[in-house]
């Protein structure tokens, strides 16, 4: 909505001191002068980012796609978009936002002496994860998570602890489109530090590389210092071609728990396809061991189309192991029960293969699977243990 304020102030709200400056905008806190009207629904104290008019597209979008994520609580939440002028006339795109009175999680990060307490970071991934959840299901990549586009928020009076963190800073945001009608010019989004290798050889922006670079996170919320060795002197060319070509994970810290350590592992798997989901990496002991939240998904575990069980991380290398086997063709008529049994069965197994036909639909189902306790060798590219012993039940889906 436009309107004529010259002193650069909006409906309802004025402009406060400078707090933040960014690549899309400059942020400044806003103060809400009506706050006890019926129809106010603006917080007393919020931040407002804003950009000349001209170059105010970015900021447009983001109003967009926060539009499109509004209701999760682990995203910063936002009050709508309004067009300002001062006394010259020129006209500002301002975007009204909440305020993290915690500063951002790289702040926080700075103020420690020697990084987080794996209790805290803990907490902080959990909550960036069920952001991630529902920016993912919403269709959507972040493609920038970073410390410093992690904001804290004072936390609700139930928690132990000060703040909760919220994702902010979609500027780079895309929507992953699953059928292009037009090719999109290849591009790098996102920070150098937190790119992962097949956002830099590929420009793959899906939701796997947010995975990557919460993983650079976690490692930095541990140590204190980027997951990868950033000196003054080191060219950003250098740093993508050891990302993308290097072979290597970033180093481990040490002192974290083994389950910190697979955790990390499941982050950083340099197959795009074998990265774990946000959905999934919530179901890992090192995220759920102190989380009483079970909303994640249902008491019996059931999978449709991706992985959220909280039995074993071994059903991740199953379900890849479906699709090398062509259980999971692009194109399947019937719906496939698959349950792990205690006993060899290849017979029934050859014959569900040979039953197998296309068609133009696909629905897969998983139930009742338990393997295995995550573990140093659950990371690596072999199969678990009592693999061979699967039960293929056929029936024709009714989509």
């Amino acid at each position: 909505m436009k309107r004529k304020n010259f002193q650069n102030n909006g409906v309802g709200w004025t402009r406060g001191e400078l707090i933040g400056q960014g690549s899309f905008g400059t942020v400044s806190l806003a103060t809400n002068t009506r706050p006890n009207t019926r129809h106010n629904l603006k917080p007393p104290t919020m931040a407002v980012k804003w950009a000349e008019l001209t170059q105010s597209s970015s900021l447009e979008m983001e109003n967009q796609i926060l539009s499109d994520l509004h209701g999760c609580p682990h995203i910063l939440r936002c009050y709508g978009g309004e067009i300002t002028n001062n006394e010259k006339g020129q006209q500002f795109y301002n975007l009204l936002l909440e305020y993290g009175s915690g500063g951002s999680l790289a702040d926080h990060i700075k103020s420690s002496s020697s990084g987080l307490t794996e209790c805290s970071i803990r907490h902080y991934t959990r909550s960036i994860l069920r952001g991630l959840v529902h920016i993912h299901e919403r269709g959507y990549v972040h493609c920038d998570i970073k410390p410093e586009n992690v904001i804290l928020v004072p936390a609700v009076s139930t928690s132990e602890f000060e703040f909760d963190a919220k994702i902010a800073d979609f500027g780079l945001a895309r929507k992953v489109e699953k059928n292009k009608k037009r090719k999109e010019a290849p591009c790098f989004r996102g920070t150098a530090l937190y790119m992962s290798p097949e956002s830099i050889t590929i420009y793959k922006q899906e939701p796997c590389m947010d995975i990557w670079a919460l993983g650079c996170v976690v490692i930095e919320m541990i140590t204190g210092k980027p997951a990868w060795h950033w000196g003054p002197d080191t060219d950003v060319k250098d740093l993508l071609f050891e990302i993308a070509y290097g072979g290597e994970m970033p180093k481990m810290p040490s002192g974290l728990s083994d389950k910190g350590k697979d955790f990390l592992h499941k982050c950083f798997a340099r197959d795009s396809w074998l990265r774990w989901t946000a959905e999934m990496l919530l179901n890992h002991p090192f995220i759920a061991e102190d989380d009483d939240d079970d909303d994640v998904e249902d008491s019996q575990g059931v999978l449709k189309r991706r992985c959220t069980v909280k039995e074993t991380p071994s059903l991740f290398y199953m379900w890849n192991h479906i699709l090398k086997m062509s259980c999971y063709a692009s194109k399947v008529e019937e719906e496939m029960d698959v349950q792990v049994v205690g006993s060899p069965v290849q017979e029934e197994r050859a014959g569900a293969l040979k039953r197998r036909r296309t068609t133009t639909d696909v629905h897969i189902t998983l139930k009742h699977l338990s393997c295995g306790d995550f573990g140093a060798a659950s990371h690596s590219n072999t199969l678990p243990p009592g693999f061979e012993q699967w039960v293929f039940r056929n029936r024709r889906s009714n989509y």
